[in-house]
């Protein structure tokens, strides 16, 4: 017997008690798409633990054997609405596990393109090389510390390494910081 063959082979509406009942509709707000207001797994399908059963059920499965009745043990319910948290039976429909691949394939949901989110490019500009080597020059004459640096401007000492010895670009407010360090600060000449 494959696994999903084992699901609710009984009646719901005889194996749930009132409580599960009540508790199930009171997680549909019911409108042309049923939303479901409760748990939800990582897909984005709705589920809810059946006592007798001792496990979660889908539920799409749930209120299709509410309203129209039982499903075959070797079928599924499969999801057609666009809207993902819609259980509503006659927005379903039920088939095998081919069919739930086929319907996805054809699916607005499958030719979704999804948008990587990318930070924005930081530019190094004529200002950060300025801070940069009015920075280098501090750190070389031993005058100041990158610790002293970095809790004066609550950045991180990684920021002050990555920004004065790589190279590598800071934001507007980190560079405002450092700026305003070195407008403040206050040379020591006896050091030199």
């Amino acid at each position: 017997m494959k696994n999903y063959e084992h699901r609710e082979r009984h009646r719901l509406k005889n194996i749930m008690s009132e409580a599960e009942h009540t508790k199930f509709w009171g997680f549909v707000v019911k409108s042309d798409c049923w939303q479901w207001m409760g748990s939800v797994d990582g897909a984005g399908s709705g589920y809810m633990w059946i006592n007798q059963l001792k496990r979660i059920s889908p539920a799409a499965r749930i209120a299709w054997q509410l309203v129209v009745g039982d499903i075959p043990s070797d079928k599924v319910v499969i999801h057609t609405c666009i809207n993902r948290n819609c259980i509503n039976p006659f927005h379903n429909r039920v088939g095998t596990r081919k069919d739930v691949q086929q319907v996805y394939k054809e699916s607005k949901r499958n030719k979704q393109v999804r948008r990587k989110i990318r930070p924005k490019r930081l530019v190094d500009n004529p200002e950060q090389q300025e801070v940069r080597t009015k920075l280098n020059s501090l750190f070389a004459d031993e005058q100041i510390s990158k610790r002293e640096v970095a809790l004066e401007t609550n950045l991180s000492r990684m920021t002050l390494i990555s920004f004065c010895l790589w190279n590598m670009p800071i934001g507007k407010k980190s560079l405002a910081k450092l700026q305003k360090y070195l407008k403040d600060y206050k040379y020591d000449t006896s050091r030199v």
